[in-house]
């Protein structure tokens, strides 16, 4: 089926479920997650709790894939002979009942018989409901990763296997962990990338009253964790809890703060960039985030680039919203950098295979099959690092950053550069603790080049 007809096709009553097979659909075409969503909200009616609660939906489901495919299939024989759209409804159901519980257990059963019915006829409808009573009557067993076994297995992989389905993580992916980190610090990263992951807020100190409206939101937020002097952590729907949506919707539409996940927000303040007084380049800026969170800390953008224009194209309005100085945007490569030398400080947020995020980008888990994809990224880091390191001025630094736990395009990286350049030298370098269940897997490392 193309894209174009499983767009028409899924088209029906513009209802949240409805929304949301839509994406999973576009999403088995091919489109990255943010991209499914956003032409859902374009196709379908919804209000912003909808909204919320299709996000919820689409982000819990591709977090839980894997865990829901085994519950599925252990309730079905031959699963792989029946419709895709089907499985999918299916999925939607079961993860509603498993981890939505205001959603009222009738609600989930007669939004998927109704949906089955329309698309597929009574017989299908009538096995759904079968499956989702017995998942319902046995849902205590699925919390346990014990209910995860095969016997099938082969018996030294089979509790690793177990909990890969449990974590929906691909089994090479724990057992390199583990081999690189040890096995507590690989079940901290399993938890940490399953949940759903905080949002995080960062007020704009250039605001008029930025101190004030900081003690606003600690005080109105008990719970909210602070990152550095201006950011904070949140959980789930806790500032519209505390504040009404109108009000915060006004806050945001007057720059006065804007989301950034909290790991963004904690690397840069664990690497102290936000201290930096000389200009800076962005060499891989994609939408501007670290970019505009220096820039309202003061910190000078002088050039951003990137090669995707779409998010350069996002990255001026941010800033204007913001009421930020508008850096010169390049759409170039790093690469191929678009200047011969920067008498300045370099940022290299550089592309990676985004291991640390898979709770926030959970469309990952489908592309990072096996471990060959990892080899994909450090000969382009490498690269980048040697561009960025070429025209670093003498006294200037340069960050580099990225958000995946692999040892390959982090430290190993790193020492194979400063062998290379025994001139640079390590001013900081941060990972995030294995153990925080707050902040996403980022790495950062601060380099400087000695003044002559």
């Amino acid at each position: 089926m193309s894209q174009e007809q499983s767009i028409s096709f899924f088209k029906g009553r513009e209802d949240v479920r409805n929304a949301c097979l839509l994406v999973l659909r576009l999403l088995d075409d091919g489109w990255l997650i943010q991209e499914a969503l956003s032409r859902a909200y374009a196709d379908f009616s919804l209000n912003t709790k909808d909204r919320h609660l299709l996000s919820e939906l689409a982000f819990g489901i591709l977090r839980n894939e894997d865990r829901l495919e085994f519950i599925r299939n252990t309730f079905l024989q031959k699963p792989e002979r029946l419709p895709v759209p089907f499985l999918h409804i299916l999925n939607i159901a079961i993860y509603s009942l498993l981890f939505l519980e205001r959603l009222p257990h009738y609600a989930v059963f007669s939004s998927a018989q109704k949906e089955i019915t329309r698309l597929f006829g009574l017989k299908l409808a009538r096995l759904a409901i079968a499956v989702l009573h017995r998942i319902v009557n046995e849902r205590a067993n699925f919390l346990d990763p014990s209910a995860y076994l095969k016997q099938e297995d082969p018996a030294p992989l089979r509790q690793m296997l177990a909990l890969a389905r449990y974590y929906s993580l691909p089994y090479w992916l724990l057992h390199y962990w583990q081999e690189v980190y040890g096995t507590a610090a690989s079940l901290h990263l399993c938890r940490r990338s399953s949940s759903r992951p905080a949002s995080g807020l960062l007020v704009n100190a250039q605001i008029p009253s930025a101190e004030t409206f900081c003690h606003l939101l600690a005080r109105k937020l008990p719970t909210a964790r602070t990152i550095g002097a201006w950011g904070f952590s949140l959980s789930d729907h806790s500032l519209w809890q505390a504040f009404p949506a109108e009000q915060v919707s006004q806050w945001h539409t007057q720059g006065r703060f804007s989301w950034q996940s909290p790991g963004s927000l904690a690397v840069v303040e664990q690497l102290g960039l936000r201290h930096w007084q000389r200009p800076v380049w962005d060499m891989c800026a994609g939408f501007g985030g670290k970019s505009a969170l220096l820039a309202q800390c003061g910190v000078p953008i002088a050039l951003c680039t990137d090669t995707a224009r779409k998010r350069l194209q996002a990255l001026l309005p941010e800033f204007l919203r913001r009421a930020l100085p508008v850096p010169l945007v390049c759409l170039a490569d790093a690469a191929k950098p678009p200047l011969s030398s920067f008498d300045g400080h370099i940022l290299l947020d550089a592309p990676c295979s985004g291991l640390g995020i898979l709770n926030r980008r959970p469309d990952l888990r489908r592309k990072r099959k096996n471990k060959r994809c990892l080899r994909l990224f450090p000969k382009t880091q490498r690269v980048l690092l040697e561009k960025a390191v070429e025209l670093l001025a003498p006294g200037c630094e340069l960050a580099y950053i990225t958000c995946t736990l692999n040892p390959c395009e982090n430290e190993q990286l790193i020492a194979q550069v400063l062998e290379d350049h025994p001139h640079l030298e390590i001013r900081c370098l941060w990972q995030t603790p294995h153990d925080d269940e707050v902040l996403e897997g980022m790495f950062g490392v601060l380099l400087r080049r000695p003044c002559l």
